[in-house]
């Protein structure tokens, strides 16, 4: 056989083997492409496929070792290097995945997958905003490359654009009109938007075209039940839980809802079915309305053995054993109201107001989504996406609140509650915005998926008495009060006062009637 003869035959090999890749019959273009590398052993087409086929049965380390080889026979070959990224990613090395992307982009900037690729990775390693410029760069070479479009809504989501998400997700469903997952990201959006009734289209959307989707029936629930459409949700979790009858969150969103209707039978019978975090405090709150003391008692010892350090269960146990003139044993923190710190950020860190103003400014330019917020009256709530990938002002005082938080922790150090001896080595912080106007408040509620919550004032209106402060106290979740002298204090803050307190502490703001705005930062301590 002639060299040309062998070099077409060659290429009539990878051609069959590429039709079967194509076609999903992987053992067929495996056998072609290993019968090539046995009569020559450098191939490197046959290399790099056999490589990407060992990945796609979940060989990674073997994928990767077959496409190295691949890259150093023909180290121009873009594809070779994006599909030892992909490789890369699946073993976990994403560092070295990013390199073997740009490697690929250094030799073909064109490649609209690897873009893509390249801005999964960063999202992954959480340079959010290195992966939207990714993603966007996909776009720009293809434009209608809908996983781009899809990917730059994830992130824009994440970073609390909601309103440049619902853009995206909308371009991927001009692409593919019938996705259920734009369909259902898109609905999640809009919901962040407080844009309720378009949420509620995109989740029936999904639902008309996959009937048994859970997920989309649940969040459909939520939709209407942000909208104040109490027995359609419980349909709607209902109709979740048909689908998927050991879909949990949608239990404990069933039973939540029940409560909220006050039919306190069906939520205890509901929520008896279910043993989440958030769903034990529910099943608290229900007794108690209920006033079954014993049957209280009861159950909390078995939340206690299981579970000691639950947000929402410490909130509702103080302030049960309050009414019912009790000790709390639940060990999280029964004195809740003696871990409230208030001090002022100008004073303790010498910050002059150019520091805050450039805060107000930069929280502005941000242009974050929101609004979806039942509790707040008059005013807008922010994404809690502030110190995601935070830079400038915000950066530092991200850097600032983490200084504060250690030194509340160190004040506390004595303390032997779990809210402090067991206080998180590792945590996150979310933060976000709200601006009152005239007439704002925020009605009673704590952060049960917090561990410290904290606020920090930028610009607080002229007042009359209490007017603006922050009230603390047991009492929230409109649960029955039996005796009203219970613990509950108001704080007179002023600009630049820092205020932190246990998570499962109740909070509301004290309406005002200035025509001046009320700004502030609020935050989460997250475990993580």
């Amino acid at each position: 056989m002639s060299k040309q003869q062998e070099t077409l035959a060659i290429q009539q090999a990878l051609d069959r083997a590429a039709q079967h890749y194509d076609a999903g019959r992987l053992p067929e273009a495996e056998n072609i492409y290993r019968h090539i590398l046995r009569t020559h052993p450098n191939q490197h087409v046959a290399l790099a496929m056999l490589g990407y086929i060992a990945h796609r049965v979940g060989k990674h380390d073997i994928a990767v070792d077959l496409i190295t080889k691949a890259t150093v026979i023909k180290p121009d070959n873009a594809d070779a290097y994006n599909n030892l990224g992909i490789a890369l990613n699946a073993l976990g090395k994403t560092q070295d995945a990013v390199a073997s992307y740009r490697h690929a982009l250094a030799i073909n900037p064109k490649l609209a997958e690897t873009h893509n690729n390249l801005g999964l990775t960063h999202c992954k390693l959480g340079k959010v905003h290195d992966g939207i410029a990714d993603y966007r760069k996909a776009i720009t070479i293809r434009s209608d490359f809908f996983d781009a479009h899809v990917n730059l809504g994830v992130a824009l989501f994440s970073i609390g654009k909601f309103y440049d998400a619902v853009i995206s997700y909308k371009k991927a469903l001009a692409i593919q009109p019938d996705n259920i997952v734009a369909h259902m990201n898109l609905g999640d959006a809009l919901r962040g938007l407080g844009r309720l009734d378009e949420a509620i289209s995109s989740y029936q959307a999904v639902i008309d075209r996959k009937p048994n989707d859970a997920n989309a029936h649940n969040e459909l629930g939520n939709a209407l039940r942000n909208l104040g459409r109490l027995e359609e949700a419980v349909t709607s979790y209902q109709k979740a839980l048909v689908a998927k009858p050991d879909f949990a969150m949608a239990r404990r969103n069933e039973g939540s809802t029940l409560q909220e209707l006050g039919r306190l039978d069906e939520a205890i019978s509901c929520l008896e079915k279910v043993n989440t975090t958030l769903s034990r405090a529910n099943l608290l709150e229900c007794l108690y309305a209920r006033m079954e003391k014993e049957r209280f008692y009861q159950e909390l010892e078995k939340i206690t053995s299981e579970d000691s350090i639950n947000i929402g269960v410490a909130a509702i146990s103080a302030f049960a054993s309050n009414q019912f003139n009790s000790t709390d044993p639940y060990p999280f923190c029964s004195n809740p109201m003696d871990f409230i710190s208030v001090k002022n950020l100008n004073s303790a860190t010498r910050k002059d107001s150019r520091f805050f103003d450039a805060i107000r400014k930069q929280i502005f330019e941000l242009k974050l989504g929101g609004g979806n917020q039942s509790l707040l009256n008059f005013g807008f709530q922010s994404a809690a996406s502030l110190f995601v990938e935070a830079r400038g002002s915000l950066a530092e005082l991200h850097a600032i609140l983490r200084h504060e938080v250690a030194a509340y922790f160190s004040s506390h150090a004595a303390s032997d509650c779990l809210y402090i001896k067991k206080w998180p080595q590792k945590y996150s912080m979310t933060a976000w915005y709200i601006l009152m106007e005239q007439g704002g408040h925020l009605t009673l509620h704590n952060h049960p998926t917090g561990w410290l919550s904290g606020v920090i004032y930028l610009d607080m209106p002229t007042r009359k008495g209490n007017e603006a402060n922050i009230e603390f106290g047991l009492h929230g979740n409109n649960l029955p009060i039996l005796n009203l002298d219970y613990p509950k204090k108001t704080y007179q803050v002023m600009e630049g006062d820092l205020v932190m307190f246990p998570s499962s502490l109740f909070h509301r703001t004290v309406p005002f009637h200035s025509k001046q705005n009320r700004l502030c930062i609020s935050f989460d301590l997250n475990p993580n």
